[in-house]
């Protein structure tokens, strides 16, 4: 048996109602995508198997993604707008580089676009995602980048699915939705969830002498990418027979992740890994292992493999994480316009690919990791 919690930061300074009524909305929403989630997204797997001629238009964009920029010609028209509303602010760099690389893509492409970004942090209360989201549609463009997360964003793309403009690309998301039927997004682009799951337990238990013994697992807020990523390790743990000593939903910041983890170890002494969903969540629990003084005797994973992540294995801070090929998914999205534009097929997903690394990874082949995931985005790319 394990506990789950919900922890929010900065609990101190808010009266207890505000507080416990934060607390219960926040467990609500935890027990709904738990209960219903397994229904509500067709895996990729299944997709292809429901769909086989998708394989084919994906390799076709993998291909594209893969090779260098192909100029087009003979376009002319007014210039292709494109809006993001995306939780750019926080410590993974993911949709930062993804939008850089999405720019310079589009520019050795030779598309003539406008791209207008509206960052907000995951934290932030629903009124302001959705005055983000106005932001982003105020200059009615051509394609909007979304991601799906939480019921609010996915009722607000339902609206625009309805209204069927702007064209919808949801990033960090490789799962149809099942209740969407035939009415989907123009495109989902990202890295499969489960998949840099299952590569991360596997990675935790090939070695039984290093296998953990004790898991406290940290998850983002409530929602998709947290029941993605977290419940795949509950799975293997009970496959496995390993404890899981303590389960916590954060906010998806790195504070109220360091007060979870702070609180798991007090709760449990023995906890010897902790299993983290996100970046933020990641160095949360690094911060509380230094904060007790338990470096070395207590291991975090990373999710995703950004550059703060990269620099943790480095330093021996991280155990291991999965390393998304970054750029990838920009430059996927680009490949598709690109492909729209010119009246071609467009596949419905493009999932990325992970490697996984560790502090035994060597200094070459990180560093030959990084030029691939960041080649547009990174030091290595020309402007």
């Amino acid at each position: 048996m394990f506990c789950r919690h919900v922890l929010t930061p900065l609990f101190s300074n808010q009266p207890f109602v505000t507080l416990l009524s934060r607390i219960l909305i926040l467990l609500t929403l935890a027990l709904a995508t738990e209960t219903s989630a397994a229904n509500r997204y067709i895996t990729l797997s299944d997709y292809l198997q429901q769909n086989p001629d998708q394989k084919a238009l994906m390799a076709k964009l993998q291909a594209q993604v893969n090779g260098p920029a192909v100029a087009l010609k003979n376009i002319g028209g007014k210039p292709v707008r494109i809006a993001m509303a995306v939780p750019g602010l926080q410590l993974s760099d993911f949709w930062l580089r993804t939008a850089t690389a999405l720019r310079r893509r589009l520019d050795r492409i030779g598309v003539v676009y406008q791209l207008d970004s509206h960052l907000f942090s995951l934290d932030i209360d629903d009124f302001s995602q959705d005055a983000r989201l106005r932001a982003a549609l105020e200059d009615d463009p051509d394609y909007l980048i979304l991601t799906l997360d939480s019921s609010l964003q996915q009722r607000s793309i339902e609206r625009l699915l309805v209204q069927g403009r702007p064209k919808l690309i949801l990033l960090n998301i490789t799962t149809p939705v099942q209740q969407w039927g035939r009415n989907q997004p123009f495109l989902y682009a990202g890295f499969d969830h489960q998949e840099g799951s299952q590569l991360l337990a596997d990675a935790m238990l090939a070695d039984q002498d290093s296998q953990p013994r004790n898991v406290s697992l940290l998850y983002r807020s409530p929602g998709y990418v947290s029941d993605m990523r977290g419940n795949i390790l509950v799975e293997r743990l009970q496959q496995e027979g390993i404890r899981l000593s303590s389960s916590f939903y954060t906010d998806s910041t790195r504070d109220s992740s360091r007060a979870a983890a702070v609180t798991a170890l007090r709760q449990d002494p023995d906890i010897d890994f902790f299993f983290a969903c996100s970046t933020d969540v990641a160095f949360g629990a690094v911060d509380a292992i230094a904060e007790l003084g338990l470096q070395g005797k207590v291991r975090v994973n990373g999710w995703g493999g950004g550059q703060s992540e990269v620099d943790a294995i480095r330093s021996g801070s991280l155990d291991m994480t999965v390393m998304r090929l970054n750029d990838d998914a920009g430059i996927a999205v680009a490949e598709a316009i690109r492909s729209d534009l010119l009246g071609e097929p467009v596949p419905q997903v493009f999932a990325g690919r992970f490697h996984l690394i560790n502090r035994a990874t060597d200094t070459l082949t990180l560093e030959a990791l990084e030029k691939r995931a960041f080649r547009l985005s990174g030091e290595w790319a020309s402007e």
